[in-house]
C-alpha cells in the first residue's frame, strides 16, 4: 500500500496528475507538448514519493520521448490505476447506517449470490493468464471484476470484503505496473487471495471470522511464495464405467426386415424435448445477438459520417491531422466492411441453427405422438354408466382414432372429454319415451370425431338430443342475476347459448351426480384454455348439440405474440391473434376495429400497470371459441417461437397464466390464459360485456436503474421504491438500452462501466435520440476521479452520485432531477 499522505496535498497531486494524464490522451498534443506532461508529471511523483508510481512515470517520460505509442498506452493505463488506487477510501465506508435491518438482510443475500459468481469469474481469469501471461487484457477484465466485488460491498455495508477486494486490487495493479510477462508466483499469489476472499464470504460475511481471514490475507500478500499454503483441489469423483440409466430400455429384433422397436421411458423424451427447448433458447439469444450487431454496425456508419465531416473541416483549414483523420477513416471502412461481412456470416449460420432446431423439434415431436385410440376406449365404459344414472339409452360412436396428438395434451384432456360427454347424457339425450315422441330412434347418438388440420387436432362431439334452448338460457341468466330481463332480450341466440360456458352456469335448478353443480362446462374451457386451445358449441332446438375442440399438435413449443404492458414483456397463443391496432382512445368499455365493435379488457388495469402517457392506445383483436374481444398493451414486440414452461407453484393458483417462457435475454415472460381475459368479459354477459373501470391512480415516476452489480441494484431499487418511484433494474447498458425504447421512463440511473455497452456510450447513443435526448441521466459509480466525472458530464449526463449508495442523497439527486425535467 502506499504511504499515507496529507488529504489536501493528495486531492491537489490526484489533480495536477490527471491533468497531466488528460493532456497525454488528447491526439492533437504536439511531440514537445508530450514530452514536456510526461515530465511534469514525473516531478510531480517525485514531489510526493510514492514508489509504485514513480517507476511508471519514468518509463512513461523515456516512452514519450521515443514515441513508442504502444508503450505510452500501456503505461497510461498502468498510471491511471494507480491513481485510482490513492482515492480516498470514502468508497469502502460501510452503508449499514443508512439502510434498514431488513433491507441490509436482503442485500447481503444478494451480494452472496453475486460476490460468489464474480469470484469464479475471477479465478477463471487467473487460469487463463496462467496459459497467456502477456495478456494484458485478461489483467485488466481480472481489475475490473475485483473493483465491481469491492463496490457491492460497500454498498452492503461489509467493509473486511471490501478491503480485501482492495488489496488483491492493489497487487493487480503492481503487475499492471510491471509490463512484460507474468510469471507464476504473483498467480499463485492471487490464486491464495481469492480463496481467502472466497473464504470470509462464506464464513458470515462481516463476523470476526472475516477480520481473522482479512489479517490472513494481508499476511499472504506479504509472505514469499514457499511459505503459503496452497490447499489441494478435492478430487473428483471418478464415474464407474458400469454406470447406466435406472430407464430399463429393450431393443427388439424381430423378424428380418421389420422394424427395430426401442422402448424408452417418457421422462428421457421429455428431457430431451427440454434440451430441444434449451436450443430453441441459445437459437433466440443467438438472433439477438446478430441484431446487437447490427445495431453497433449502424453506430460505426454513423460514426464514420460524424467523422468525416469533421474531417471536411479540418481539410478546409488547413490541419495537419488531416492525412492521419483519413487514414483512421480507411480502416474504419475496412473494418465495417469485414463487420458486415461477419454479420452476413453469422446471419447464415443462425439460420442453419434455426432450421436445424426445427428438424429436431419436428422429429422429437413425433417420438412424443401418440394415437387417441387408447383415449377413446376409454369413453364407451364412461357413456353407458352415464346413460345407467339417467336411465336412457345411450351409443357412443368414435371416429379418427388413428389421429396423434402429444402425449401431454392427451395426458390433460381426458377430464374435459368426459365432461362433455357426461353433459351431453344429462343436458342434450332426452329419455326414451320422449325421443320416441318426437319421432327419434329410443336410442341416442353421441359421436366423437377427431381429425388434424395444419399445426391443430380437432375433436368434436356431437349428439342428436334436444338441443340447447336459448329462451331457457337467458331465463336462467336472469335467475342467476347475471343480467336483467331488458339485457337479456338484448342477447341472440348465439350468444345466449355460448353463456353456458359462464362460471358456475347450469340449466338444471336442482344438481345430481352429473349435471346441476355448475361447475362443468365452464372448468372444460379454462382446463382446454391452458393447453393452448378452446371450444365453441353450436346448436339447433330438437336436433342436438356439437361442441368442437380445437388443440394444438403439442404444448411444449408454440407460436405466441409478444407484446408489452407496463414494461414487462407478455405472451398470447398467436393462433388466438386476429389483428393489431392502434386506436386514438377508448370509453373504458369498447373499440371499433375495422367495421366491429368489440369489447375490452384493459390489461393496463387487470395487471396493475401504470396507463400510458399518450391517448393512443395499441389493441390486439382475440378469438377465443365464439368471442371476439380486444386487449389493451404499450407495444406489440412481435410473433415468435416459445418454449411454453410451467408457472410453478407460486403462480399457478392466479388464473390469469396459462404459463411462461424465457426470452432471448433470460427473462420470465407469462402466457395470459385467454379463458381469464374471457372471464374478465364475462362478468356482465350483455351486449358491451363491460364494466365501470375505477379513476386510474395517480401515475408514479418510473425509474430505469443500470448497474452490473446485483447488489447496487437491490440497494438502488429498495431505496427508490421506498420513496414512492416505480423501479425496473437491468445489469447492462444494452438492455437498458432496449428498455429505453419503449419511451416509458422518467429517469436513467447508469453505472459508469458495464458489459456490452457502457455507461458514456448509453448516454452518448440516448442524446443522439430524438426521443430519449431529453431523458435526465443520473451516473452512479465508484469512480469518483475528476477524469470519470467529466466523461459523464461530457456525454451528457445531469448528475454524478458516487458509491456505496447513500439513501438521502440519491433520492434528493433524483427529485432534484425530475423537477428540472418537468
Amino acid at each position: 500500500m502506499p504511504p499515507p499522505l496529507d488529504p489536501d496535498l493528495l486531492a491537489t497531486f490526484l489533480s495536477e496528475a490527471r491533468g497531466h494524464l488528460q493532456r497525454l490522451r488528447e491526439p492533437a498534443l504536439g511531440p514537445d507538448e508530450r514530452a514536456t506532461a510526461a515530465h511534469g508529471l514525473k516531478g510531480l511523483a517525485r514531489v510526493v514519493d510514492l514508489p509504485a508510481l514513480l517507476p511508471l512515470t519514468v518509463e512513461l517520460d523515456e516512452s514519450v520521448r521515443a514515441d513508442d505509442r504502444a508503450a505510452v498506452r500501456r503505461l497510461l493505463g498502468a498510471i491511471e490505476t494507480t491513481l485510482e488506487q490513492l482515492e480516498p477510501p470514502a468508497v469502502l465506508e460501510s452503508a449499514q447506517g443508512d439502510l434498514r435491518p431488513e433491507e441490509q438482510e436482503i442485500l447481503r443475500r444478494f451480494f452472496l449470490e453475486e460476490a460468489q459468481e464474480h469470484l469464479e469469474s475471477a479465478q477463471r481469469t487467473l487460469l487463463s493468464l496462467a496459459g497467456q501471461p502477456d495478456n494484458r487484457d485478461l489483467l485488466a477484465q481480472l481489475f475490473r471484476t475485483l473493483h465491481t466485488v469491492k463496490g457491492a460491498a460497500g454498498t452492503v455495508g461489509l467493509p473486511e470484503v471490501g478491503e480485501a477486494a482492495h488489496l488483491l486490487e492493489d497487487r493487480i495493479a503492481e503487475l499492471q505496473a510491471r509490463g512484460g510477462e507474468i510469471d507464476a508466483e504473483p498467480l499463485d499469489t492471487l490464486l491464495s487471495g481469492l480463496d481467502t476472499l472466497r473464504a470470509m464470504i462464506e464464513s458470515g460475511l462481516a463476523t470476526e471470522g472475516a477480520s481473522a481471514l482479512l489479517e490472513r490475507l494481508k499476511d499472504d500478500l506479504r509472505a514469499p511464495a514457499d511459505a503459503r499454503h496452497h490447499p489441494a483441489p478435492a478430487p473428483q469423483a471418478a464415474a464407474e464405467e458400469g454406470d447406466r440409466p435406472a430407464a430399463e430400455r429393450r431393443l427388439e429384433d424381430r423378424r428380418g426386415g421389420e422394424k427395430q422397436v426401442i422402448r424408452v421411458d417418457v421422462e428421457r423424451v421429455d428431457e430431451l424435448m427440454d434440451a430441444v427447448g434449451e436450443l430453441v433458447f441459445d437459437r433466440t439469444r443467438i438472433e439477438r445477438r446478430v441484431l446487437e450487431l447490427h445495431a453497433v454496425g449502424q453506430d460505426i456508419t454513423q460514426a464514420r459520417g460524424f467523422l468525416r465531416d469533421a474531417l471536411a473541416a479540418l481539410r478546409h483549414q488547413g490541419h495537419p491531422l488531416c492525412d492521419r483523420l483519413g487514414e483512421i477513416d480507411a480502416d474504419l471502412s475496412e473494418g465495417t466492411g469485414r463487420l458486415e461481412r461477419a454479420l452476413a456470416g453469422l446471419g447464415d449460420e443462425a439460420e442453419a441453427l434455426r432450421r436445424t432446431a426445427a428438424l429436431m423439434q419436428d422429429k422429437l415431436q413425433r417420438v412424443r405422438m401418440m394415437p387417441l385410440r387408447w383415449l377413446f376406449a376409454r369413453l364407451d365404459r364412461l357413456v353407458r354408466e352415464a346413460a345407467r344414472a339417467e336411465r336412457k339409452q345411450v351409443v357412443l360412436q368414435t371416429f379418427g382414432e388413428a389421429t396423434e396428438l402429444d402425449k401431454s395434451v392427451v395426458d390433460q384432456i381426458g377430464d374435459p372429454l368426459s365432461q362433455l360427454l357426461r353433459n351431453s347424457v344429462a343436458h342434450g339425450i332426452e329419455d326414451p319415451p320422449r325421443r320416441v315422441r318426437a319421432g327419434k330412434p329410443a336410442a341416442g347418438r353421441i359421436v366423437v370425431e377427431a381429425r388434424q388440420r395444419g399445426e391443430f387436432v380437432y375433436i368434436e362431439v356431437a349428439d342428436d338430443g334436444q338441443g340447447i334452448d336459448p329462451a331457457l338460457v337467458r331465463e336462467r341468466l336472469v335467475a342467476l342475476g347475471r343480467v336483467s330481463p331488458e339485457q337479456a332480450g338484448a342477447l341472440d341466440d348465439d350468444r345466449a347459448v355460448a353463456a353456458i360456458f359462464e362460471r358456475g352456469f347450469s340449466t338444471r335448478a336442482a344438481a345430481d351426480r352429473l349435471a346441476g353443480r355448475g361447475i362443468g362446462l365452464d372448468v372444460v374451457r379454462e382446463s382446454l384454455s391452458r393447453l393452448g386451445g378452446d371450444i365453441t358449441v353450436a346448436s339447433k332446438p330438437a336436433a342436438g348439440t356439437r361442441f368442437t375442440i380445437r388443440l394444438p399438435l403439442t404444448t411444449a413449443i408454440a407460436q405466441a405474440l409478444l407484446f408489452k404492458v407496463g414494461g414487462q414483456v407478455y405472451a398470447l397463443p398467436a393462433a388466438h391473434v386476429l389483428e393489431s391496432a392502434q386506436v386514438a382512445g377508448l370509453d373504458g368499455r369498447t373499440a371499433q376495429l375495422r367495421d366491429q365493435t368489440l369489447p375490452v379488457v384493459d390489461l393496463h388495469l387487470l395487471l396493475g400497470a401504470d396507463p400510458p402517457a399518450t391517448r393512443r392506445r395499441t389493441l390486439i383483436a382475440l378469438a377465443f371459441g365464439d368471442q371476439r374481444f380486444a386487449v389493451t398493451c404499450d407495444k406489440i414486440v412481435g410473433p415468435r417461437q416459445i418454449v411454453v414452461k410451467s408457472v410453478g407453484p407460486l403462480l399457478k393458483p392466479l388464473p390469469l397464466y396459462a404459463g411462461a417462457t424465457i426470452s432471448g435475454a433470460g427473462k420470465v415472460q407469462l402466457i395470459l390464459d385467454l379463458a381469464a381475459l374471457a372471464a374478465e368479459l364475462g362478468r356482465d354477459p350483455a351486449i358491451a360485456f363491460g364494466r365501470e373501470l375505477p379513476a386510474p391512480a395517480p401515475r408514479r415516476p418510473r425509474i430505469l436503474v443500470a448497474d452490473d452489480s446485483r447488489s447496487v441494484r437491490e440497494a438502488v431499487s429498495l431505496i427508490l421504491e421506498a420513496a414512492g418511484y416505480r423501479v425496473d433494474a437491468v445489469p447492462d447498458g444494452w438492455e437498458a438500452w432496449e428498455a429505453l425504447q419503449d419511451g416509458a421512463y422518467d429517469l436513467l440511473l447508469t453505472d459508469l462501466e458495464m458489459p456490452r455497452l457502457a455507461g458514456t456510450e448509453l448516454i452518448a447513443k440516448l442524446r443522439r435520440d430524438v426521443d430519449l435526448r431529453s431523458l435526465p441521466v443520473l451516473v452512479i459509480s465508484s469512480r469518483t476521479a475528476q477524469p470519470s466525472r467529466a466523461r459523464a458530464e461530457a456525454a451528457g449526463a445531469q448528475g454524478f452520485i458516487a458509491k456505496p449508495v447513500n439513501r438521502r442523497l440519491i433520492v434528493d439527486r433524483v427529485a432534484e432531477a425530475l423537477r428540472k425535467r418537468s
